[in-house]
């Protein structure tokens, strides 16, 4: 039986905070655009995915440092 294990280098990292920041960005915009729209709760709900994303983004950079 052969097993593979994948490394995950600072590359890959860098590129999956990457991706996590581009996420949050947009559910900023959906935030905003929510709010424009008069829907403060879903608003909310979008701007604490983001800041979620964003927080994810940066553990996953510092871990890799």
């Amino acid at each position: 039986m052969v097993c593979c294990v994948r490394v995950r280098t600072h590359v890959d990292i860098k590129g999956d905070s990457a991706r996590l920041r581009d996420q949050a960005a947009r559910l900023l915009v959906l935030a905003l655009r929510a709010c424009e729209n008069g829907n403060v709760d879903v608003s909310n709900d979008l701007a604490l995915l983001a800041s979620e994303a964003f927080d994810q983004a940066d553990k996953l950079e510092r871990a890799s440092d």
